[in-house]
């Protein structure tokens, strides 16, 4: 019977389609979380990995500027400490690397030992003490250049993953595409049909 084949192909109509919008729910839903991910992931480059560049920048001329004037005007180094604890605190602030914590840990040990060679130095001068406090200062050196070294490893990390998730989603969206073509393909496969199979109008013998 005409009807019955009429039913069929709108079923398997009806459950093309139904797949079709399924698939492009579920991109939809992918792409969703691939555009959060990419705001993370901008987010961490410039708050993690710029600001956090800055401040080592920021650190590394203060430490040279104390080491120029330790035996100048040894008074004016703690001038700038209030500047380093600030600097450290926002860098605490920030999302740490399980290798960024260690180095940033013997950072902070450095600093507090330096201030300790400075403070003894400040109260009694000694030749000897300015042996360890260039010690002091070529290891916080040390410290910051590798800490530095870890911000262009993440960044260039973090960049690698946001061109993945970029390629990812425009895979989806050519496959919304691709899905939309076969959309428009099956309503008109559909309206085909059932102009098709629609009986045509016979005019009746006697009318002639």
């Amino acid at each position: 019977m005409k009807w019955t084949y009429q039913i069929a192909q709108k079923s398997k109509a009806a459950l093309g389609l139904g797949i079709i919008f399924f698939i492009m729910l579920i991109t939809s839903i992918v792409d969703k979380s691939h555009f959060s991910a990419l705001q993370k992931a901008f987010t961490s480059v410039y708050e993690d990995r710029l600001m956090v560049e800055n401040y080592i920048y920021k650190l590394s001329d203060i430490f040279n500027q104390k080491k120029i004037l330790i035996e100048k005007d040894s008074k004016a180094v703690s001038q700038f400490d209030d500047d380093i604890q600030q600097l450290i605190v926002q860098y605490e602030q920030t999302r740490l690397t399980p290798d960024e914590a260690i180095y940033f840990g013997r950072l902070k040990t450095d600093i507090q030992q330096l201030k300790s060679l400075e403070h003894r130095y400040i109260s009694a001068p000694e030749q000897g003490l300015i042996s360890s406090i260039e010690q002091e200062h070529i290891s916080i050196s040390s410290n910051l250049k590798l800490l530095s070294d870890i911000q262009l490893t993440e960044t260039r990390r973090i960049l690698k993953t946001s061109d993945q998730l970029i390629a990812s989603s425009n895979f989806n969206s050519y496959l919304e595409i691709c899905s939309l073509i076969v959309i428009g393909l099956l309503i008109q496969a559909l309206i085909y049909s059932s102009k098709s199979i629609k009986p045509k109008f016979r005019q009746k013998s006697h009318l002639n």
